[in-house]
């Protein structure tokens, strides 16, 4: 016996039909323009955001163009600004050093003067310990009072001695009234110093080495 219920008539108030479980070309066509606005929305927000992105980036690029180009100014200004300082401290540097090195070098000058004096001075006398210029000082002493009637001749009791017996020699072809010679331990030997009505000679040998010396820094002075 067959298990299948098999209904030859519908049951009256029960209506049989088929329903699609599709949606009505109206509404897929709400939903798919719903959809597509949305995709537009969702595009549109994607292109914003990214405009905002480019713009962001070029802000912050020129920003930073614009900070590292002031920044490379002021660098610039401060290198400059220190450059200029170190190059006036090199140049008082090198002001001081000249200075210096010119103040050494009249130092330098002044000391081999000083010592070339000093050794001229110690042969000077030297040799006229070895043999006195009393003749030649006094011979150009007198020739300096020629006329005076009255003369004093005062030299080293040295060349006092030496000269005795001389003076006639010393004074051929001089006129003079009257002549006294007198030793005076003052005067060092071969220096003169003599007084007459006319004037005054000063020929001892410390008066020429100061002449000597006031000649050479004139002459050092001129050149």
């Amino acid at each position: 016996m067959s298990n299948v219920l098999k209904l030859s008539k519908a049951p009256k108030g029960v209506k049989f039909g088929v329903y699609e479980d599709f949606e009505s070309k109206a509404e897929v066509e709400k939903r798919l323009k719903q959809e597509e606005e949305e995709r537009k929305k969702i595009e549109e927000e994607r292109l914003a955001r990214e405009q905002r992105e480019r713009e962001l980036k070029e802000t912050y690029e020129k920003g930073f163009e614009a900070g590292y180009s002031a920044a490379i100014k002021d660098m610039q200004k401060e290198f400059e600004k220190e450059l200029a300082l170190r190059a006036e401290q090199f140049s008082k540097i090198i002001e001081q050093l000249s200075l210096q090195i010119n103040e050494l070098d009249n130092s330098f000058d002044k000391v081999i003067s000083e010592v070339s004096i000093y050794f001229a001075e110690k042969i000077l006398r030297r040799e006229i310990d070895r043999s006195s210029p009393i003749i030649e000082n006094l011979k150009a002493a007198i020739r300096k009072v020629l006329g005076a009637n009255e003369i004093i001749v005062k030299i080293n009791p040295n060349d006092y001695e030496l000269l005795s017996g001389k003076v006639p020699v010393v004074f051929q072809g001089d006129e003079f009234g009257k002549i006294r010679f007198e030793p005076d331990s003052r005067i060092e030997k071969g220096g003169v110093l003599l007084q007459s009505d006319i004037g005054n000679v000063d020929a001892k040998i410390e008066t020429q080495i100061e002449e000597l010396k006031k000649a050479f820094e004139r002459y050092k002075e001129n050149d």
